[in-house]
């Protein structure tokens, strides 16, 4: 009778176990493009928009490199 008891809780805890972090929301990490160092732009925002990110973008630090890196929507093909 014990082991039944055992083996339900173990079930249990299995169950909340493997359910509850597949069901967190995280939140969706927005995908960059790193085209230009920080240091040869003065604002990366206008920078990334004059490229033809419409987003802008930020400056980021990519493996201890400091980078201007864009959200990636990718600039208008131009003819």
């Amino acid at each position: 009778m014990a082991f039944s008891i055992y083996q339900s809780f173990i079930c249990l805890f299995l169950c909340i176990a493997l359910i509850l972090p597949s069901g967190l929301a995280i939140g969706s990490i927005p995908k960059f493009q790193c085209i230009e160092h920080c240091n040869n732009v003065s604002n990366c925002n206008q920078y990334c928009g004059a490229k033809g990110f419409n987003r802008g973008g930020i400056c980021m630090y990519p493996q201890n490199q400091n980078l201007c890196c864009c959200y990636s929507i990718p600039p208008a093909s131009s003819p």
